[in-house]
């Protein structure tokens, strides 16, 4: 919204995931996107209030999840499955993608991510075990593909 007032003509930023912005830098400002980045840098990003949790219970075979916890761009293969998840080039969230397949790799394209509620409908869908599941978000968690705070109970 701030960014609009400088060119009320064109969306000006767009989040790519939690943690990147790409933001379009104006044609006034073409020659010399100095003053454009200091008010850009003045800028407060608005963010939650805290962020996005999973919680994990082994026993109780439980994955909780308080938000739309966002993924970043990945490839993963995990118990026999491969995992791709991509952003469109026009933004768009798509769903994940999940194929009987063995290799592991990241996305090159650095197109965007999706969201783990949408991936665990996937794995649901295909009768993947909750504890192949749990294997997934740690392993994401761990490669810092899931933005969210991952809590275990026991």
């Amino acid at each position: 919204q701030e960014l609009g007032k400088i060119n009320q003509d064109t969306q000006m930023a767009i989040a790519m995931d939690s943690r990147n912005v790409v933001v379009k830098i104006p044609a006034i400002y073409a020659d010399d996107p100095v003053p454009f980045l200091h008010e850009l840098e003045r800028l407060t990003p608005l963010l939650p209030e805290r962020g996005a949790t999973i919680l994990i219970n082994r026993a109780k075979g439980l994955i909780a999840i308080d938000s739309e916890v966002q993924i970043s761009p990945v490839i993963l293969s995990v118990a026999g499955l491969t995992i791709q998840v991509t952003r469109a080039p026009d933004g768009q969230v798509q769903k994940p993608l999940v194929e009987q397949q063995n290799f592991v790799s990241l996305d090159p394209t650095n197109q965007g991510g999706s969201t783990l509620n949408k991936l665990l409908d996937h794995l649901n869908q295909i009768r993947v075990p909750v504890k192949d599941r749990i294997s997934v978000i740690e392993e994401l968690h761990r490669m810092g593909m899931i933005h969210a705070r991952l809590i275990y109970e026991e």
